[in-house]
């Protein structure tokens, strides 16, 4: 049988009956129905990935508009650090962990962020506003600090 976009190819995705290529175009087309969500969180619309914790934590936390989702890249020792938000009434920013293994699996880079920016205000909370305690954080101040 032969794609019913292209006409051309055979099909290899069965359940849309379309080659490969007419198939990942398909997806790039359709991408936001099929994995994302626009979810409206006051004066803001998040596409989201399935990260219910974030709407939770700007539902459950901010008290104001004057916050940004996504705002900045850090460059950690090899590896690139986006955190979720930044509060800008409290010049902080805030990375929020919708699991506990998911808080050890990046521990690092939140250690990371302290060290390699002392004097970036940097939390990590939960998705009801809760603020967690990072181990080694006294390890953040340097000598010029004391």
């Amino acid at each position: 049988m032969k794609c019913i976009q292209c006409h051309e190819r055979e099909i290899v995705i069965k359940k849309r009956r379309l080659c490969l290529y007419c198939s990942q175009k398909y997806y790039r087309q359709h991408r936001l129905t099929l994995n994302q969500q626009k979810t409206e969180v006051g004066h803001t619309t998040l596409i989201k990935y399935e990260m219910f914790h974030e709407v939770n934590f700007i539902k459950n936390f901010f008290t104001h508009n004057n916050w940004i989702h996504h705002p900045s890249t850090f460059h950690l020792s090899g590896t690139n650090y986006s955190p979720d938000f930044y509060d800008a009434e409290r010049n902080t920013f805030i990375e929020v962990i919708g699991t506990r293994q998911a808080f050890h699996a990046n521990k690092e880079k939140y250690v990371f962020m302290g060290i390699i920016f002392p004097k970036i205000n940097f939390e990590v909370r939960d998705s009801f506003g809760n603020l967690i305690p990072i181990e080694g954080k006294q390890e953040w101040k340097t000598e010029k600090d004391e």
